[in-house]
């Protein structure tokens, strides 16, 4: 039997707050950089969820694709926007993983599916949304790890 694809489900998950994470957890951001996600760098996170669960580390995603490890790293992390040519192939790669440990292949839109809903869930604790790319994006933004640790808490609750 498959696993369920979704990376938050079909039931209802709470979202927690920044400022509610165990203090371990928490970075202390500026103000200004509180309220901003970056799109581009939830997409990147909901790719490395699927690379991860098909068991594939960046270097051999970057090999199967014939790219750089860096740019699979920078899409991850939002600094560039990925194309619908990349996610497509890179979904590819990420399939073949995916049959092999037993979990249903997904497809291009499931991740940004899985992406928006993530930023419904993140929008409706106050965030807003940005379409832009790290560096380019002028606007001071929450990212990096501070974001996965956020993500990743979003992501296991139930």
């Amino acid at each position: 039997m498959a696993r369920k694809r979704s990376l938050i489900g079909d039931r209802y998950v709470r979202v927690r707050a920044f400022s509610e994470l165990p203090p371990d957890e928490q970075v202390e951001l500026p103000a200004t950089q509180q309220k901003k996600i970056l799109m581009p760098e939830l997409i990147g996170f909901v790719m490395a969820r699927w690379r991860k669960r098909g068991g594939l580390y960046q270097e051999e995603m970057a090999e199967k694709l014939d790219w750089a490890q860096s740019l699979i790293s920078k899409l991850e992390r939002g600094d560039v926007t990925i194309s619908v040519e990349q996610l497509h192939k890179m979904v590819v790669v990420i399939n073949e993983g995916l049959i092999e440990s037993g979990i249903e292949r997904i497809r291009p839109w499931d991740v940004l599916e899985d992406a928006y809903r993530i930023a419904r869930l993140v929008r409706e604790e106050g965030y807003p949304i940005l379409w832009c790319t790290g560096p380019a994006c002028d606007q001071p933004a929450f990212r990096g790890r501070a974001l996965v640790r956020w993500l990743k808490e979003l992501d296991n609750e139930g």
